[in-house]
């Protein structure tokens, strides 16, 4: 999963349909989350790329994109957002959230 920061957002979210994960070090369901998302990553190789943003690290992004909680996925479509959801979830779950946003 690549890290992104304010620095780089907004340009490799353009690149490709991308699932962005807001997250922190300190959150106990990331890091829950992380292993699926690796999972989420291998099993759509090639049609996304899955991304990570530090909230505490990339505090004008997360401000940007009003992230409240944390994790917050947004699923990003040639650098717009299409679609949103928050807290942890498996790997079914995900799977259909991507596939729903209908890009």
């Amino acid at each position: 999963m690549k890290q992104l920061s304010d620095e780089n957002f907004s340009q490799e979210i353009a690149k490709s349909k991308t699932l962005v994960v807001f997250s922190a070090e300190w959150c106990g369901p990331c890091r829950m989350l992380y292993p699926i998302l690796g999972e989420l990553e291998e099993a759509m190789s090639g049609e996304m790329q899955i991304c990570k943003v530090d909230i505490d690290n990339a505090k004008k992004t997360a401000e940007e994109y009003q992230i409240t909680s944390v994790p917050t996925l947004v699923l990003c479509q040639e650098g717009r957002e299409v679609k949103r959801t928050v807290g942890a979830a498996d790997l079914e779950t995900l799977r259909k959230f991507v596939e729903i946003a209908g890009v």
